[in-house]
């Protein structure tokens, strides 16, 4: 495919948007930086909610957003099941994918009580101001990962893979992750689809609060783990039924924990495959063979503070994220060895 040769495209300005996954890189970090049990990743959430309650007014904040751009008090108060959704979703894909026992579940339940208290109360905007925070970080992520690939494959057609709807009224919900992939694919790359696996059915049940939640009271976006419904056998259903029509694959929901028994890797003519979510710990020979070109993971040497994101992509990206290549794979696996599988 050829490259384009004009002037490379000035980086976005950072804006976020009410995407209701926004504590996803908080969160992640939390429970990775735990000593693996559960008891010690509420700890550590309890006292990230803590910490951002005890911010003083004088303490750095984000700059004005735009009004389409600014997030509300009432609308993190809407996100409040989703994004206990993403919390599950997080742990049970990314860090514990047998997260099952009951302890688990409680200590779920103690912080939804926490953050749902903390986003309802004169605390609020503290907490939201985490999620601001939290939300400019995943639009970062996705900017500079489509910078990436339309600098390097201009032309392109995409099918971008994204989380399935969480309630029956067929609304997508906004995703910070893809609106940044959007923002830096600017003109290069056309967005063909977005496609998503689909949920398991749940019985729908609307509670006292408006939640939607299935037979066991859990609320439906937490139902069923992601690895019970996004297969290798699913995955490529989706990349087949694109085929022709598109020549890349974005997914933001990470890959299939049966990854191994995808089609795809075996595919005579298949189209290339970029990460904005997922784990690259089994990935290091999709890198070094070019099944993959590109992946975006949490740096082992992010920077957590309660600082707003720095005011570029790149540099704002760096203090979180790194982007990973067939090029600097070998590079990446030397400095940060614990990223992948030995």
């Amino acid at each position: 495919m050829s490259q384009d040769n004009s002037q490379p495209k000035a980086e976005p300005d950072l804006a976020p948007d009410p995407a209701l996954r926004a504590l996803d890189g908080m969160l992640r970090e939390l429970a990775r930086a735990g000593t693996g049990t559960d008891d010690a990743f509420v700890q550590r959430v309890m006292t990230a909610v803590r910490e951002s309650d005890a911010e003083t007014a004088t303490g750095a904040v984000a700059a004005p957003l735009s009004a389409p751009h600014r997030v509300s008090q009432a609308q993190h108060r809407l996100a409040i099941p989703q994004l206990l959704a993403a919390l599950v979703r997080t742990w049970r894909a990314n860090v514990r994918p047998a997260w099952t026992t009951g302890l688990a579940l409680a200590c779920v339940a103690l912080v939804a009580a926490t953050l749902v208290i903390h986003c309802l109360t004169a605390t609020g905007p503290s907490m939201c101001k985490v999620m601001d925070r939290e939300l400019r970080y995943q639009f970062v992520l996705g900017s500079k990962l489509g910078l990436y690939v339309a600098e390097k494959y201009a032309g392109a057609k995409a099918l971008v893979i994204v989380p399935p709807t969480v309630f029956g009224d067929g609304e997508r919900r906004r995703n910070a992750v893809v609106d940044g992939l959007k923002e830096g694919f600017g003109g290069a790359i056309t967005v063909v689809a977005e496609a998503s696996p689909e949920r398991p059915p749940v019985t729908d049940r609307r509670t006292t609060v408006g939640v939607s939640t299935g037979e066991s009271g859990i609320p439906a976006d937490m139902a069923a783990p992601q690895e019970s419904y996004f297969t290798a056998e699913v995955f490529d259903r989706l990349v087949k039924k694109y085929a022709g029509k598109v020549d890349l694959v974005v997914t933001t929901i990470g890959l299939p924990q049966d990854m191994a028994k995808m089609e795809f890797w075996h595919m005579s003519s298949r189209p290339r495959l970029a990460l904005a979510g997922g784990s690259v710990h089994e990935l290091k020979n999709a890198f070094s063979t070019g099944a993959i070109v590109a992946a975006v993971a949490y740096s082992p040497c992010a920077r957590y503070s309660d600082k707003p994101p720095a005011s570029g992509v790149s540099e704002a990206f760096a203090e979180r994220f790194l982007l990973i290549t067939p090029e600097n794979i070998e590079e990446i696996s030397r400095q940060f060895p614990e990223l992948f599988m030995e």
